[in-house]
């Protein structure tokens, strides 16, 4: 019984208005796909917890727009939950994470005059795909050491359909909307 395993957990904040949480998964051969995450908030390191999004899957970011960043002293912590589909008991989470840079007003005020100009006057609205650098390897094209000897750790072969060319499974991350 095996379950996804976090790394690079990380919170950040472009504004006073929101934080972003974003994380990674261990690579291995286990499918995203099969397990369901949830994002947990709390006050304090040792909780009670909240669920704040999900039940989602494969999806690495979330931005948090329900939180006060005003209030000074006050520390959020986040974990990342996930849960088998087939085995709803097998459950495994990250452990608590938290933002610790001091918010800069001046520098948040540059960002969202930034975002004015750019959404309302001078940019246009396009979309981003991240490409995959963590998860579960390409079945098709990634030769790894699950394959037995003679493995390479290197793709195999270009123009797959199944990870586009990056060695991991499903190739991009969904379209992230910016305007440029």
């Amino acid at each position: 019984m095996s379950n996804l395993t976090f790394k690079n957990l990380l919170v950040r904040s472009f504004s006073l208005d929101f934080l972003e949480v974003t994380w990674q998964i261990e690579d291995s051969t286990l499918d995203p796909h099969d397990f369901q995450l949830e994002v947990h908030r709390s006050e304090s390191p040792m909780g009670p917890w909240d669920v704040v999004a999900g039940p989602f899957e494969d999806k690495y970011r979330f931005v948090d727009n329900r939180v006060n960043l005003l209030d000074r002293w006050r520390q959020i912590y986040y974990k990342i939950v996930s849960t088998e589909k087939a085995d709803t008991t097998n459950v495994a989470e990250s452990d608590a994470f938290t933002f610790h840079a001091e918010p800069d007003l001046i520098a948040a005020e540059i960002q969202r005059l930034e975002r004015l100009v750019w959404e309302e006057f001078a940019g246009r609205r396009c979309l981003i795909f991240p490409v995959r650098s963590f998860g579960q390897r390409c079945p098709h094209c990634y030769d790894g050491p699950e394959k037995g000897k003679g493995h390479t750790s290197q793709r195999r072969r270009s123009h797959c359909l199944t990870c586009y060319g990056t060695s991991f499974a499903r190739g991009y991350f969904d379209p992230i909307e910016i305007f440029m």
